[in-house]
């Protein structure tokens, strides 16, 4: 929400008239953000959508490469002390990444695809 006030216009050489405080308030509702496009996990290879309720609480929730579900499940915690938020979630879908990675060099050569989700 805008509020922009309009203000009765004057000259700089005028006094300033007896209702220079009484301004017009227009209020304006703020556009929708953008939505990224669709995307394919890299982890679970699931086209994944982005909710608008969602990117306008949480942006971080759906980003690619890797979707929450991926990010919640396959990511470790990673606490120290001077982290925010922001770097918390992409360490945990670095984490995530990586375990992936070595899932797939691991486990996959001598089981098959293994999937979480």
């Amino acid at each position: 929400m805008m509020i922009s006030p309009i203000l009765p216009s004057h000259d700089a050489d005028s006094a300033a008239p007896a209702d220079a405080f009484n301004a017009e308030v227009i209020i304006t509702r703020k556009p929708a953000p953008e939505l990224p496009p669709p995307f394919v996990c890299a982890i679970c290879e699931r086209t994944v959508e982005v909710d608008p309720f969602w990117h306008v609480r949480s942006p971080h929730r759906h980003s690619p490469p890797i979707c929450f579900t991926c990010t919640v499940h396959e990511g470790h915690q990673v606490r120290f002390p001077g982290i925010t938020r922001g770097d918390h979630i992409t360490l945990k879908r670095l984490t995530a990444v990586t375990d992936a990675l070595l899932r797939a060099a691991t486990w996959e050569p001598k089981y098959g695809r293994f999937t979480t989700v």
